[in-house]
């Protein structure tokens, strides 16, 4: 459409001016009434008398001077009048050319609009007709009026086919029945909802994921049903086979861990048992030794009491291997009985015991105030005991020692620790020292049964704990753990 030229306001402003300007020259000099009256007459060139015209006989000066001035007016009369048409016509041309931009906008506008609509459902076509899932549009009497290609294929019938037509045209009555009443719960509630249903197709019944939403129109009111199904008949399937196989490892899972106790319980038994059976022939070897010794101990030669002092000394290392084993199916066994405790106290009593044991020892023990905790103070003693006891134990032929009880907070957890300056040991075998019976030094170096530290790791997980250890040779060890706390390792 062609453009009409803009015409712009000083144009318009400098027409006016001229026309005012015209005007009041013309009133200024122009005689008006005069001019008007003499309006009327005959034309001035063509009835102009003779004493008018220069050069004739009977010309007049002042009546050609009169003549002349006379036309002058009129001609002043005439460019105002012209200039005053100009301006209204060009006020007008500026309304107008101003209209027609507006008009322009305004089309330019809805055309874009239009593009930009057009756009809009030829994008939504696209994406309607290329997905997997089948889209429908029912009206409020359960209708259709439209779907897309997917669900037009499973149907067999081409797409524009469908409206007008409804679910008893296309499915088995229960199943009709069941689609028409979810189309109403969605009018009534106006709410959308997402249901399972069984959906028919090629004579095979399929499980579909479905969801159905209102359709409004300007004014709110529905006018009808969006709904949108795909299939999840392999997932449903998927899911029973992980349903069916998670129910048969829990089943396993409780048969095993049944075993497990049932093995571990016989296992303390069994240790408890010979243990205790074993103490009574110890006891008989042990004093049966003790006899010879004092009264046929002049009899034996230097052989013969070595020989005596080493089998005296073998039966009370198998009475204290047999009372650590005792002491471990106890810390397995035993009714665990919480309570508040503080580990401090405990700490003190032990190392006070430790000292009066040896007391040509010397050596700084730093016990931190105040470590309470929650738990068995009979097996929280047993527990430290062995700790503290292997820290007093290594550090023994150190000039200096050093043993430090105390705590520290990581990742919201309390772990205690117990660190010392003695013997240390190699990080290569940190996981064997909790095995009962492993020990990484020779009883001529450090004597002991190998089973303390296997006693403080089931004390420990009995309270919801664990135990590690961290340590170099020569330069000591530390041994932390928890107490009814899980700490990220």
């Amino acid at each position: 459409m062609r453009r009409c030229r803009r015409v712009h306001p000083r144009c318009l402003f400098a027409s006016l001016f001229v026309a005012m300007l015209t005007l009041i020259g013309g009133a200024l000099f122009v005689d008006l009434p005069s001019a008007l009256a003499a309006w009327p007459s005959a034309p001035m060139i063509a009835a102009a008398p003779s004493s008018t015209v220069p050069g004739h006989p009977d010309f007049r000066p002042e009546s050609g001077q009169k003549w002349t001035h006379c036309d002058a007016r009129w001609v002043l009369l005439g460019a105002s009048l012209f200039a005053l048409v100009a301006a209204v016509l060009s006020w007008r041309a500026v309304m107008v050319a101003r209209d027609n931009r507006r008009l322009l906008a305004a089309l330019h506008a809805h055309q874009q609009a239009e593009s930009r609509l057009r756009l809009s459902e030829e994008h939504y076509r696209t994406l309607l007709e290329g997905i997997p899932q089948k889209v429908f549009h029912k009206d409020t009497h359960s209708i259709y009026l439209s779907c897309n290609r997917a669900f037009a294929v499973d149907l067999g019938i081409p797409p524009r086919t469908i409206a007008g037509k409804s679910d008893y045209d296309f499915f088995p009555p229960v199943l009709a029945d069941k689609y028409r009443a979810d189309d109403q719960v969605v009018i009534c509630s106006g709410k959308p909802i997402e249901v399972e249903e069984s959906y028919l197709h090629q004579g095979r019944e399929y499980t579909v994921n479905t969801i159905k939403a209102p359709v409004r129109d300007d004014q709110g009111q529905i006018r009808g049903v969006l709904g949108i199904f795909w299939d999840i008949t392999e997932r449903k399937r998927h899911e029973q086979a992980l349903q069916s196989l998670t129910e048969s490892l829990e089943l396993k899972v409780r048969e095993r861990t049944r075993e497990l106790q049932l093995a571990n319980q016989e296992l303390d038994s069994f240790a408890y048992s010979v243990s205790h059976d074993l103490r009574a022939p110890l006891r008989a070897i042990d004093g049966m030794s003790a006899i010879l010794q004092e009264d046929y101990g002049d009899r034996f030669d230097a052989a013969g009491v070595r020989y005596l002092m080493s089998m005296h000394q073998a039966t009370r290392e198998m009475r204290d291997r047999i009372d650590g084993l005792l002491g471990l199916s106890r810390a397995a066994q035993a009714a665990l009985r919480r309570e508040r405790v503080d580990l401090s106290i405990l700490a003190q009593s032990i190392v006070q015991v430790l000292r009066q044991a040896a007391p040509e020892r010397s050596g700084v023990v730093d016990i931190e105030s105040g470590l309470e905790v929650e738990g068995d103070p009979h097996l929280l003693r047993i527990l430290l005991e062995n700790i503290l006891g292997n820290a007093w134990k290594y550090t023994g032929r150190h000039p200096r020692p050093h043993i430090l009880f105390g705590q520290r907070r990581q990742e919201g957890a309390t772990i205690f620790f117990v660190t010392d300056n003695g013997a240390g040991f190699d990080m290569a075998y940190s996981q064997s020292l909790f095995q009962p019976f492993r020990r990484l030094h020779g009883q001529a170096e450090f004597p002991g049964t190998g089973i303390g530290l296997a006693t403080a790791q089931r004390i420990v997980r009995r309270h919801g704990g664990r135990i590690w250890a961290e340590g170099r040779v020569g330069e000591g060890a530390t041994f932390h753990f928890t107490l009814s706390e899980v700490v990220k390792g």
